[in-house]
């Protein structure tokens, strides 16, 4: 979440501008990549019957079962991203109106990586793939996800690039009971909180 709120913020929006986006989204449509029923055909709703539970599983061409990379898609979320940063791809993130880093962390390695150029709404993505929840983000021979699983507060970061003052806000949740932690959604996010 911090690098979304920190990239929004660094390319020139006003905090009220960005609460006010937020709290104007519709996440239920955002978080659901399938398009709405009635903007389906009539035969790709009668499919719903088939899969009632979305998590859909694949056969590769050897025969063995492939499974979803994440629980939920992201390409409404990469839309909306790409669209509140207005598709910023810069050579260096310190060309914003606010020098901004992005933490991701390296899925084969498990090492920090900081991202400092390129394409914004991209780095902002790397940044939040919360890994089971979202897909991870591919970029320069890569496979990144949320940076907290390699260093949850990358305060060390901030202070390389702003200075001596840091605004930090700790996001680790109290875990959740045995009762709570029950599918694998509750799973996963018991799973960060563990983490953070």
């Amino acid at each position: 979440m911090g690098a979304l709120v920190g990239g929004f913020y660094a390319s020139g929006k006003r905090a009220d501008e960005v609460e006010k986006a937020v709290e104007t989204i519709n996440w239920d449509d955002v978080l659901n990549d399938r398009p709405n029923r009635e903007q389906r055909r009539y035969h790709d709703k009668q499919d719903d019957w088939l899969n009632m539970s979305g998590f859909e599983v694949g056969i590769s061409n050897s025969g063995q079962m492939l499974f979803p990379k994440s629980a939920l898609g992201t390409q409404k979320v990469d839309l909306l991203i790409r669209r509140m940063v207005q598709g910023a791809t810069l050579e260096y993130f310190d060309d914003l109106p606010l020098p901004f880093r992005a933490v991701a962390a390296d899925l084969e390695s498990g090492d920090m990586v900081v991202l400092s150029r390129g394409d914004l709404a991209a780095a902002m993505r790397a940044s939040m793939a919360v890994p089971g929840v979202f897909p991870p983000v591919e970029r320069d021979t890569r496979i990144l996800v949320d940076g907290g699983i390699a260093r949850n507060l990358p305060v060390d970061v901030a202070r390389g690039v702003c200075g001596d003052v840091v605004i930090a806000v700790d996001v680790g949740s109290p875990l959740l009971s045995r009762r709570e932690a029950i599918d694998v959604l509750a799973i996963s996010d018991q799973t960060m909180r563990v983490l953070t």
